[in-house]
């Protein structure tokens, strides 16, 4: 395998793996009142 080609693999591994901390980090403080309110906060 080529340089390229295994740091590309690293890259795409390490985004895959952050990808679900970075979304249950996000909190949302304008919410309050909303129709959905519920749901987003689940």
């Amino acid at each position: 395998m080529s340089k390229k080609r295994i740091v590309s693999v690293l890259l795409a591994l390490a985004l895959l793996l952050a990808m679900p901390f970075a979304a249950s980090a996000a909190t949302f403080s304008d919410i309050q009142g909303h129709w959905a309110q519920n749901t987003i906060e689940m």
